[in-house]
């Protein structure tokens, strides 16, 4: 499994999902997801957990699979000012095995 290809992938998809769906101006509540952090997270956490990849979501909590990484996943990092326009937001995830952090990427959701 190529697992820093496979963070990118993924953080790619979750940008591609909030720019087809347009979620990310919407209003936020005080406290809680917004849509476009569960829309983040389902692309997110499916991807993972079909490659094989256990999921441990800001979002969404646990999400088991069968193989030896665990992705800690922030899918939208800074809803509220991908809400308010302002352009600091990102995708963040960190593979972990047995041993602790294996690889990381943080997707600028702005600028790509």
């Amino acid at each position: 499994m190529d697992l820093p290809q496979l963070l990118l992938n993924t953080a790619r998809s979750v940008q591609s999902t909030l720019t087809q769906r347009g979620t990310l101006r919407e209003s936020v509540a005080a406290s809680g997801p917004t849509m476009a952090d569960l829309a983040a997270d389902k692309v997110a956490t499916e991807l993972l957990t079909r490659a094989g990849v256990a999921v441990f979501s800001e979002e969404s909590g646990f999400h088991p699979a069968p193989g030896e990484f665990m992705v800690i996943l922030d899918p939208l990092d800074g809803s509220l000012n991908a809400s308010r326009g302002v352009p600091h937001y990102a995708c963040s995830l960190c593979a972990i095995d047995q041993d602790g952090p294996v690889h990381a990427c943080v997707l600028d959701l702005e600028r790509g």
